[in-house]
């Protein structure tokens, strides 16, 4: 079966619970859903604005109802658009859009300003390591250049030769050649890890940045509230079953979203071909 049902709007900041003749308010099961994880089956881009049909995946207990709650809805919805239509044994008795201003859970800043200190911590701890790193190279280099200076007066005074023995330029070398690797391993770790914090770190200022404007002034949170009862066909079905025994279902929420738009630009051709 395919029903389908258009909205009715709560008052804004209502708390209002719904109300079924069939069912006492203690008997609706709750079902929430975030809207970001309701997939979207298809979008449709007009001129000026966009049509978005998202797939929900419930379950309904046979004989029950259930109110389904679609939470968290861009604030460019055409509330005059929502409707909800669906396949399975049940029927859509109500569907209401519900503007609601919310504050965020206590707590949330609190826990992002220590995770963004630690990572402070890390960082300024990643970047003395740098330093140290860069003062050991260039004591290795000083002494490589040391060890392979000129050594007394030139060949034509008569003096000892002007370089240090192959021997000690040889090891000289071996041993500037595996610091220096050591080193520049040490210095790659550190430095992609300086990046990944960099990126956290943005991330963590503007979750920081959020939360307090949310705690300053709350924010309106925009649902979709949806009432469904099983078919009587379900509910005869549902005698011979276990109580615990559910029917999987599909609702589809399909609105408008204003202020979308696009630019159509074509390239065709037409070929016309006889018999």
């Amino acid at each position: 079966k395919i029903m389908e049902a258009k909205h009715a709007s709560k008052k804004e900041g209502a708390d209002e619970k719904f109300e079924m003749v069939s069912k006492s308010e203690d008997e609706i099961e709750v079902c929430e859903i975030e809207a970001k994880d309701a997939p979207i089956k298809a979008v449709t881009v007009f001129k000026d604005r966009a049509e978005v049909i998202r797939e929900i995946e419930a379950k309904l207990i046979p004989g029950s109802t259930q109110e389904i709650i679609v939470k968290g809805l861009s604030d460019k919805v055409a509330t005059d658009s929502i409707r909800v239509n669906g396949e399975g044994q049940f029927t859509i008795h109500e569907v209401q859009y519900d503007k609601k201003w919310v504050l965020p859970p206590a707590g949330d800043k609190k826990g992002t300003t220590a995770k963004l200190n630690d990572l402070k911590k890390e960082e300024s701890k990643l970047r003395m390591t740098l330093q140290r790193i860069a003062k050991e190279r260039n004591l290795i280099e000083t002494y490589a250049n040391t060890v392979t200076s000129f050594r007394g007066g030139s060949s034509k005074e008569g003096g000892s030769s002007p370089f240090a023995d192959l021997k000690t330029v040889q090891s000289t070398f071996e041993f500037y050649q595996k610091q220096s690797e050591s080193l520049d391993d040490r210095q790659r770790n550190v430095t992609e890890r300086l990046a990944e914090l960099s990126k956290q770190l943005i991330l963590l200022r503007d979750e920081e940045r959020r939360l307090a404007n949310r705690n300053a002034r709350g924010f309106y949170r925009h649902d979709v509230h949806v009432i469904i009862q099983s078919s009587e066909v379900e509910a005869k079905q549902a005698e011979n079953k276990e109580a615990d025994e559910t029917e999987p279902i599909k609702l589809f929420l399909i609105y408008t979203v204003q202020d979308a738009t696009w630019n159509p630009s074509y390239d065709c051709r037409v070929e016309s071909k006889t018999d």
